[in-house]
C-alpha cells in the first residue's frame, strides 16, 4: 500500500485525509518542495480558504483562520506520531498566515517564499522541525 496522509483532529487523534486530498498531498510532497498552497480541498468547498501545507514541519495552516494542525505521512500500519501542540503550533500558523497575507497584498506571485525564510530565526525553525515527523 502507498503512503497515507493524516491530520490531527480536535478529538486528539489522527484522521485520514480524504483520498482525493491525500493524492494531491502525495503529488506535492513528491516534488520535493517544502511548502504547498491550495484552496482546492474536499473539505474546503464553498469556503475558499487558502491552506499552506508545510512539509518540513508537517503542518497544515488555514491562512484565513490561522488554525494550524499537525499532519503526517506514513505507510500502511505504521505508528503515528504525537499530534498538534496547542499555542506553539498556533503561533507558527499565525506567523505563516501573516507573512503570506502581507506578501499577497504586495502582489507577490510567490507569497510564501517572499517572506518565510527571511522572517524566521534558525532556532525557531529547528524547534518546529522537532515537533513534526522526519
Amino acid at each position: 500500500a502507498g503512503a497515507g496522509w493524516y491530520w490531527w483532529s480536535d478529538d486528539d487523534d489522527w484522521q485520514p485525509f480524504d483520498a482525493i486530498d491525500a493524492n494531491m498531498l502525495e503529488k506535492a510532497f513528491a516534488t520535493g518542495s517544502t511548502t504547498f498552497m491550495t484552496k482546492d480541498l474536499t473539505f474546503n468547498k464553498g469556503f475558499d480558504s487558502l491552506y499552506i501545507f508545510d512539509f518540513s514541519t508537517m503542518s497544515q495552516i488555514n491562512t484565513e483562520s490561522g488554525t494550524s494542525r499537525k499532519m503526517q505521512r506514513s505507510g500502511a500500519g505504521a505508528k503515528k506520531v504525537v499530534g498538534h501542540t496547542k499555542d506553539a503550533d498556533d503561533d507558527y500558523a499565525l506567523m505563516l498566515a501573516g507573512s503570506t497575507a502581507e506578501a499577497m497584498a504586495h502582489g507577490s506571485k510567490y507569497p510564501f517564499a517572499a517572506k518565510f525564510e527571511a522572517s524566521l530565526t534558525p532556532e525557531f525553525i529547528a524547534a518546529q522541525k522537532k515537533r513534526g515527523p522526519t
